[in-house]
């Protein structure tokens, strides 16, 4: 069975947007549509009746910053280290620097978004 990459492709720029920060509403959910890999359109059309302002709060919450902790770190030196920047985000930037690619300044090598977007690139 070979893969289709196309929806490699599609589904890894559509996970890539989500676990992104939704900075701008319109450029949002312009990407959504572009990359949404599912059939069933309706928890999309869902998503946009909720005002952006909590879905920016929901993200916020789930990623960055929560009462009690972060439910979800977005960082795989986290997972493996149980450390924010640790030897997972080196080794993940020395991988991206193989291809020629830098990190955006003010991300870290290892999110989740980062290294779904380097599958797109791949």
């Amino acid at each position: 069975m070979n893969p289709d990459f196309s929806e490699i492709f599609k589904f890894s720029k559509f996970y890539a947007h989500l676990f992104s920060y939704p900075q701008n509403k319109e450029k949002f959910f312009q990407a959504l549509e572009e990359f949404f890999p599912f059939e069933d359109r309706s928890p999309l059309e869902e998503l946009k009746k909720i005002p952006f302002e909590k879905i920016q709060a929901e993200w916020t919450r789930l990623f960055v910053s929560n009462f009690g902790g972060v439910p979800c770190k977005p960082y795989q030196s986290v997972f493996q280290n149980k450390t924010l920047m640790g030897p997972p985000a080196w080794d993940t930037e020395k991988f991206y620097e193989l291809f020629s690619l830098e990190v955006p300044r003010g991300e870290m090598p290892d999110h989740i978004s980062l290294q779904l977007d380097f599958l797109t690139f791949l």
